[in-house]
């Protein structure tokens, strides 16, 4: 007879899993799930961009998600590799409140191309 080792993993729900991989991932879920459940509305596909993605990130700590303005959205670089051309196409410059950009935009044919989402800046129009 042979003793066998069987490794679990146990995430914040009490959920256990036999491998990381799955674990991990049902770990994303839920912080995905309380992120949105956190901030309203948002779904959990703009809450996934918002919270683990760099410009996601980066948006939120310059930017409240109730801030409303003029918002310019481009999409992901489909050159994901190091050669070659490199550019975000427009997606559009709309105007309301981040969250409701966010949502929008998670959802444009061209925001995501391999993975990781375009970004979302703040527009300031100077009238003259």
């Amino acid at each position: 007879m042979a003793v066998t080792e069987v490794k679990t993993y146990v995430c914040s729900d009490g959920a256990t899993f036999t491998d990381k991989w799955t674990a991990d991932k049902h770990e994303q879920e839920l912080n995905d799930a309380a992120f949105a459940k956190m901030h309203g509305n948002v779904s959990t596909k703009a809450a996934k961009w918002l919270r683990t993605s760099y410009s996601g990130q980066r948006l939120r700590e310059k930017h409240s998600l109730s801030e409303e303005g003029t918002w310019r959205i481009r999409g992901e670089d489909p050159n994901c590799d190091m050669g070659g051309h490199h550019y975000q196409p427009e997606l559009g410059t709309v105007e309301g409140k981040l969250l409701d950009v966010v949502e929008h935009a998670v959802n444009l044919s061209g925001f995501y191309t391999w993975g990781g989402g375009g970004d979302i800046s703040k527009v300031f129009i100077k009238k003259v």
